[in-house]
């Protein structure tokens, strides 16, 4: 077990930690990598999915993520359903060097590298009230083929009237989800339950 160079678990064993790339491991269980833009939610996200305990450190302050956090977390009754869980850090942080930039391309490209040998499927968490900008565009160009899941952060402060219209920008990269974005809220639990079942299914637990 690796201690976490990133200081970000809280209490809970980890699967391993890496802030370079030859730390990265080699997959053997179902990867589910959680990614998105800086104070975007995928805290929060991961921190559902771990309940009741609080793996993943949160705050309002961006930018706290800074290496790779992996953690095994059992979603169903079958040893099938166990799966690591893959903190990213996020993106579009103002204050992130360049050189902090290159490290997250780094640790993407040797982590897909690293994951050939377990299925892989991203969880792109989008903060719905943001547009889309430069990092994001990457992103969706770096994936390609990749298999990821779409997951509207904070339901509970958007109405449903107003959900269509700001989806609408992101129509073509939704199309290309394994499918229909998620709405989930931290505060209401809207979307937990149908988000464990798509991650359970890709799993096959």
């Amino acid at each position: 077990m690796r201690k976490d160079p990133a200081n970000r678990g809280q209490g809970a064993p980890l699967s391993w930690a890496a802030l370079h790339p030859k730390q990265i491991p080699e997959a053997k269980k179902t990867r589910i990598a959680v990614v998105g833009r800086s104070n975007a939610g995928k805290s929060s996200l991961l921190n559902l999915l771990t309940h009741p305990k609080k793996v993943f450190r949160s705050g309002k302050r961006p930018g706290l993520t800074r290496g790779l956090l992996a953690v095994e977390k059992q979603l169903g009754k079958s040893e099938a359903s166990t799966i690591e869980l893959v903190d990213f850090p996020g993106w579009g942080f103002a204050k992130r060097t360049q050189a902090e930039q290159k490290q997250w391309a780094g640790l993407a490209e040797v982590f897909v590298e690293k994951s050939q040998s377990a299925p892989l499927l991203w969880v792109w968490v989008v903060d719905p009230k943001k547009k889309i900008f430069e990092e994001e565009e990457q992103f969706f160009d770096f994936i390609g083929q990749q298999l990821f899941l779409l997951v509207w952060s904070r339901a509970d402060k958007v109405k449903k009237a107003q959900r269509a219209a700001l989806v609408d920008p992101w129509k073509v990269v939704l199309n290309s989800s394994i499918e229909e974005g998620i709405w989930l809220s931290n505060v209401s639990k809207e979307g937990l339950d149908g988000l464990k079942r798509s991650l359970r299914a890709f799993c096959g637990g």
